[in-house]
């Protein structure tokens, strides 16, 4: 009885060419790889392997693999890889648990694009090259896709000490990631002005890789590492301007109640490793309704120059306590 018991919940076996197997659930088959969500803790939540490595397969349950002519059979695996039926013959074998893991549903999944949109007020206390209480506006939107991710954006802050200007800057720009698996690649661009800062204009663009550190369902850490050029037009005619790195870490971590969100930035040029930019953003979002649609945000921002204008100050730290309205 116990062993009956044993095999009931180590249902599924592999076994590879080079003799050794594996129990526990076979997940699917896809592009000519093999999961495996093994019984024994091994440190991995699922194992992979190339078909081509694999010499039989035992399912215990049923499950859906493509026929010939777009037939689907939903019955359990047994034999030689080689031994299963494919949609056509050359294409490669496929097999999947639950209906909404076959291939058209991954198809239909990659082709829907999500929209979330989302403006905020906030106010703002400051300190570094002006010590001041303001307001800023903004809006982000927002595209998703199974893989991919495209987020517009847009500030501007505007606050007065008394008579004088404190605080006067607009930035907006676009960032895109595309990370089908562990890595993926980035692209974002910036612009705007600084007029406390005595910057005209700027621009910051940069590409490169991303990679996935962790990616759970409560808690996201991934690193990008690209190229970058930046270029500045200050408010006495000089400019600035080059390539450079571009290196980020971007943190996430949620609570039913909400979530810690950090981003940090450092894209120094290449002709002077000592010209560089940092930029750090903290916060913690509260949901203040049942919908989430309506969020508060206390959070730090701080902006870091290591060549400012003559007169001002390397490091602004801005700290707010933002409202923000989500709509989908």
């Amino acid at each position: 009885m116990l062993a009956g018991c044993v095999s009931g919940v180590i249902a599924d076996e592999v076994r590879l060419k080079d003799g050794s197997a594996i129990r526990g659930t076979v997940t699917g088959i896809d592009a000519g790889v093999l999961s495996v969500e093994p019984a024994i803790d091994s440190g991995t939540k699922v194992l992979k392997f190339k078909l081509e490595d694999v010499s039989y397969i035992s399912t215990d349950g049923p499950m859906f693999t493509a026929g010939p002519g777009g037939t689907t059979v939903h019955a359990p695996l047994r034999g030689e890889p080689a031994s299963f039926q494919s949609s056509a013959p050359g294409q490669p074998i496929g097999a999947w648990k639950n209906p909404e893991s076959s291939p058209e549903a991954i198809a239909a999944k990659k082709a829907e694009r999500k929209w979330k949109a989302e403006i905020y007020a906030e106010l703002t206390g400051k300190n570094g090259n002006s010590d001041e209480l303001g307001s800023t506006v903004g809006a982000e939107l927002h595209n998703f896709g199974l893989e991919d991710h495209i987020k517009l954006f847009a500030r501007y802050n505007y606050s007065k000490v008394e008579d004088s200007v404190s605080s006067d800057d607009l930035r907006g720009g676009l960032d895109y990631t595309w990370a089908p698996s562990w890595y993926g690649i980035y692209a974002r661009t910036e612009e705007g002005y600084d007029k406390v800062k005595q910057i005209d204009f700027f621009s910051t663009s940069a590409a490169g890789a991303n990679f996935s550190i962790i990616k759970e369902e409560n808690q996201m850490l991934a690193t990008r590492v690209g190229l970058s050029y930046r270029y500045e037009k200050f408010a006495d005619g000089t400019s600035e301007n080059g390539p450079g790195l571009d290196i980020g870490l971007n943190y996430e971590y949620k609570w039913t109640w909400g979530r810690f969100v950090e981003a940090f930035t450092y894209t120094p040029l290449f002709e002077d490793f000592h010209n560089y930019l940092i930029t750090n953003d903290a916060f913690v979002e509260f949901n203040l309704t049942a919908g989430d649609a309506l969020k508060l945000r206390l959070g730090v921002h701080n902006d870091y120059e290591s060549r400012p204008q003559a007169g001002r100050k390397r490091l602004d730290t801005t700290y707010f306590a933002r409202i923000v309205y989500i709509f989908e």
